[in-house]
């Protein structure tokens, strides 16, 4: 019985020697196309770490300029991003986002240059909103003046209701007013041109902000 088993084991050793003689090129290259694939893999991997780290770093810088921007409006910030332009309109946007992260109606968006615009519908992880070049009617706050942008032109906002008593000058900074319906004190451009008239002035106001180039956004919360 001993000497059986001997001789089986003999002829299966002797077999995968036989088949290891006539597959090794195959083997070898299978081997070496796991170790390729295995080296590439952790190539890839540490590609994409690096690229997150970038992407991280980026985001704390412009986090950090959007605190240094409104340093009267100490608010939450969510984080977010443009998921689309819609193609019939140039100033409705769609972010990622909605009622998973608890998105609001009239909530504004930021980014680090001052308010890109107002979230005006949201859905289950989409919200819709509407640039600042779309509204009309729109509180503002200069220094200790109240005025309201009333449309968008060439470049420029318009605004408008302020008085010629009130002390406005060139350079000086716009933010959203307590009287509007989103958060006070977000910034939003600064006074390019003063026209005096009778009664009002009428004033022209840039924002830094690159309507055209919008990635990511932060959605303003509560304080």
């Amino acid at each position: 019985m001993i000497k059986k088993l001997k001789q089986i084991n003999k002829k299966y050793l002797l077999l995968v020697f036989f088949f290891l003689c006539i597959f090794r090129k195959n083997i070898i290259y299978f081997i070496g196309n796991i170790n390729e694939l295995t080296s590439k893999k952790g190539t890839i991997n540490q590609v994409e770490l690096t690229l997150l780290k970038e992407e991280n770093e980026q985001l704390k810088r412009e986090l950090e300029q959007v605190s240094n921007l409104l340093p009267y409006a100490k608010y939450h910030y969510s984080l977010t991003r443009l998921n689309y332009k819609e193609n019939y309109s140039t100033t409705k946007i769609h972010i990622q986002g909605g009622q998973d992260k608890d998105y609001k109606e009239g909530q504004a968006i930021i980014n680090e240059f001052g308010l890109v615009g107002i979230i005006e519908k949201v859905g289950k992880e989409e919200s819709s909103a509407t640039l600042l070049t779309g509204l009309s009617n729109f509180s503002v706050r200069i220094n200790n003046a109240y005025g309201t942008i009333t449309g968008y032109q060439d470049g420029v906002f318009i605004i408008e209701n302020i008085s010629n008593y009130d002390e406005v000058h060139l350079n000086d900074e716009v933010y959203t007013s307590s009287l509007g319906n989103i958060k006070e004190n977000l910034f939003i451009g600064s006074v390019s041109e003063i026209e005096g008239q009778t009664i009002e002035k009428k004033i022209k106001m840039k924002s830094k902000v690159d309507f055209k180039e919008i990635h990511y956004l932060y959605v303003v919360g509560d304080v």
